[in-house]
């Protein structure tokens, strides 16, 4: 058996040029990145994500649209409370 891992940073929308607005793609953002990820030939179809501050909040939102690829999240240091 084979063990291997692909590391993906992924930048926010608009924070490197630009007007940021924060919290407003994130969601569909994260979930179209989710399934991306998920469907490349070299991937099995199961994805992580790991982050902390603004990027833990973010990995929240795509969460809740729940990619069938997702099947782990390490979120750091959220302070966004989203599971209401």
């Amino acid at each position: 058996m084979i063990l291997s891992k692909a590391l993906i940073p992924k930048d926010i929308r608009q924070t490197r040029e630009g007007d940021f607005y924060p919290f407003h793609n994130e969601a569909a953002d994260g979930f179209d990145t989710q399934e991306w990820i998920g469907r490349r030939p070299w991937a099995n179809g199961k994805i992580g994500m790991s982050g902390a501050s603004y990027p833990a909040c973010v990995q929240w939102l795509g969460a809740r649209l729940r990619s069938k690829h997702l099947s782990c999240n390490f979120i750091r240091n959220s302070h966004l409370q989203v599971a209401q």
